[in-house]
This record gives structure tokens, sequence and C-alpha cells, in this order.
């Protein structure tokens, strides 16, 4: 299991025990500390994005003993803020994320070496909280703070269209078939025409969208924040695909600590909150089926099937291997 704390440590943990494997501080590298986005598995390496106030990098991590493969500096961003805090998506021999300042970049898998970037016309913002692209079809589609959505040709770069959604995309971008989602600030949830562009479907919600949207076969489960960020979230929200009405919704009694996106676990869909509370929720219906309270605030979920464990990380830096005693 790999994990990043926010005191610069990048952990590989034996799932069954708990103890480290290995791990590596990326501050021998530079300022920086942070991990945001999640680790991306590629063949026998796990890659990663940091970020920090001097310096940010991606690393390639040989699976089995920590080795960096490779790592890639990034040095632009917004003042005082530097790195690749979103999800980093794989597409053939390549990867992609979004850098703090609204940058797109592509890296080669092998090497770390860049291929190509992509700014929207807001790059060196001091938005801190870029939207991760998704990938497809030879194409990755990005989400601009402009209010714009890209797509961009996976080995150039070179766009081959863009439709401006009115204000700042607020969630990743997801791809579903040849469906397109993503949200924004106001409140809009929009599908588009992932070939053309062309809006296909919206629906206007209550508050903010944030977050990775999860795209299931007959629904979308995605988090409202009325802040507007993706650090947390008042209610989790199953919607149809066609984007005609929201199905059910189920709010906090404070926040739910984890709206990087909602973790689906066998016929369930998890949220964790600040108090240590840990809900399941059933995805066809939103009907509670078990809960359970654990110390710290829930950051994280993670699982590894057919073992009917989860994997839960907090803030405080508990990582807790758990098997909840209800079915």
């Amino acid at each position: 299991m790999f994990i990043g704390s926010c005191v610069g440590t990048f952990f590989a943990l034996d799932r069954k025990t708990g103890n480290v494997r290995w791990s590596y501080d990326i501050g021998r590298d530079g300022e920086q500390s942070g991990f945001h986005g999640n680790p991306l598995v590629a063949g026998d390496e796990i890659l990663t994005g940091t970020d920090g106030s001097g310096i940010g990098h991606v690393y390639a991590f040989e699976m089995t003993t920590g080795k960096v493969r490779w790592k890639h500096p990034i040095t632009k961003g917004a003042p005082s803020s530097y790195g690749l805090n979103s999800n980093l998506v794989a597409l053939g021999k390549n990867v992609f994320g979004a850098a703090i300042g609204d940058e797109l970049i592509s890296l080669s898998a092998e090497s770390g070496k860049l291929n190509w970037s992509f700014a929207s016309n807001l790059a060196g913002t001091a938005f801190r909280n870029p939207q991760s692209p998704a990938v497809g079809n030879d194409r990755v589609f990005f989400g601009g703070i402009n209010g714009t959505v890209y797509a961009l040709a996976a080995e150039s770069g070179g766009v081959i269209w863009k439709r401006d959604l009115g204000d700042r995309v607020s969630t990743n971008i997801v791809l579903a078939g040849n469906d397109l989602y993503a949200g924004i600030a106001d409140g809009r949830f929009f599908r588009l025409n992932a070939k053309s562009g062309e809006i296909t479907a919206q629906i206007k919600l209550e508050t903010t969208p944030v977050g990775l949207p999860v795209a299931l076969a007959d629904s979308l489960l995605l988090y409202l924040n009325r802040g507007g960020s993706g650090g947390g979230g008042q209610t989790l929200v199953s919607i149809d695909p066609g984007l005609k009405q929201i199905r059910w919704q189920q709010r906090a009694s404070t926040n739910w600590s984890v709206a990087a996106r909602p973790f689906v676990w066998r016929s369930n869909v998890l949220a964790g909150t600040g108090e240590g509370e840990i809900r399941a929720f059933r995805v066809s219906d939103g009907k509670e089926m078990w809960s359970d309270t654990l110390k710290g605030t829930i950051r994280s979920f993670g699982a590894s099937e057919p073992d009917p464990v989860l994997f839960i990380g907090t803030v405080e830096g508990m990582v807790y291997a758990y098997q909840p005693t209800k079915p």
C-alpha cells in the first residue's frame, strides 16, 4: 500500500502488517512536503506528484525497493506554491497531470522527460487547486480555472476543441464512454460529447460540485461544497447519467472530510467525517447500510479485493486496516 504524508515522506506499507517496506523523504530534493493526488501504478513503478513552497516534482519509484527511477522538477506555479497536486493519469507510454498555476503537462513514463505542456489563459494565477485531467481515445481532457474544457491530442498537445462553460471548472474531468462530465463553481454540472465538445445535458445543483465524480453504470456520485473547494463537502449526491434528476443525497452533520472522490466498495459508497465517522450508503438508493467510528479525521479510503479489508488514512497520521463488523 502506498501513501504520502504531509511531513514529506512517501511510504510503502505491507498490507497485512502495516510494516514499512520502504520510504522516501522528498525534503532532500527541496522545499516540498505535500502529496495531494492519488499515486499511479504504472507497470513496476509507482508515480506521484508533490508540491511545496519552493519546488515540486513528479517521482517514479521502483515499486518493490523505493529506488527513484526518475524525478521531474516543477518550478512553475503560484507565489510560494509549486508542484503538481492533481491525480496523474496514464495513456500509452505517457503520463499527464495538472500543475499548480493551471498547467497541463505530459511526461514520458519511462524517463520523466517533458513531452509538452499546455496552460489555460489564467496560467500563473494564485489558485492552487487545478483539476485532474482525463484521458481516452488518444486525447487528453483538461478543465481550466478559466472555465474552459479542452480536448488536446495526447501526442502533441494540440487543441482539438474547447468549450467555455462560463465559470471555473471545479471538478476533475470524467470520461465515461463518449461522454465527458465536469462541474463548475456556480453549481452547474455538465455532460459533453467527447468527440465534439458539444454540451448534451446539464443540471443545476444547490452548491459547487467538487473532487472526482465517479461514473457508474446507472449513476454519477459526487460531493458538493458550498465553499467551492475540494477539501471537504457538505453533501454526497447521486445523479442519473442523463443529468435529469438527483436520485438521492446524504448530508453530513458537519462536513464530509473526504471529498476527493466518493469511494465505492462492495455496492456501497463510503463517506468519512472530521469526527472519525465512517458511513456506508447503498449505491442504488442511498440507504445507510452501516457505520462506525475511528479516532481521527478520515482522509482517505483504499481496498484490495478480494480481501474484505478497508485501508483508512487520517489527517492525524494514523493508518488503519479495518474490517467492517456488518456485511
